[in-house]
């Protein structure tokens, strides 16, 4: 039997992490979350100190390839998204989990399909860190993205999220 799991953490910088995945084995996935956590200068908060820093959100990705970027932005932004991100041939839209389902019908209509779409918590504010900081959060989010039971990693630090 699997069970789904969130830790809530802080890291290097005064980060805050959510983490969430699925687990056959709730002791084994803390005890290993935190020393992956400890390895890099983090250490697990209780519940709800970290949390009311993200929003949940629907986060839909839709292939841009050999199209025209700033029109389907347009398009996704017509269809309700509060933000979107450019990311290579992706664009990335934001959407809150109760307009997520007229959301989709909206961009479907206009013959935009989502290439892929997942539940994250957004931070609220982002902070900046300096480069030694930086990189130690990196470092964290690769070993805990790395992690067989976590599926995903949200955090406060600028350019580690989306």
């Amino acid at each position: 039997a699997f069970s789904e799991v969130e830790y809530e953490a802080y890291g290097p910088g005064g980060s805050a992490f959510i983490i969430s995945g699925l687990t056959d084995n709730t002791n084994r996935t803390t005890n290993e979350i935190k020393r992956i956590l400890d390895d890099h200068g983090g250490r697990l908060a209780a519940s709800g100190s970290v949390a009311w820093l993200f929003s949940r959100r629907v986060i839909m990705e839709f292939d841009v390839a050999g199209q025209d970027a700033a029109a389907t932005e347009l398009g996704l932004i017509d269809a309700g998204a509060e933000d979107t991100i450019l990311n290579g041939e992706r664009l990335v839209a934001v959407v809150a989990p109760e307009k997520a389902e007229g959301f989709e019908r909206a961009v479907r209509a206009k013959d935009l399909n989502p290439v892929n779409s997942t539940f994250a918590a957004v931070a609220k504010n982002d902070i900046t860190l300096g480069k030694e900081d930086q990189a130690k959060v990196a470092a964290m989010v690769e070993a805990l993205e790395d992690h067989a039971d976590i599926s995903s990693v949200s955090t406060n630090v600028a350019g580690e999220n989306i």
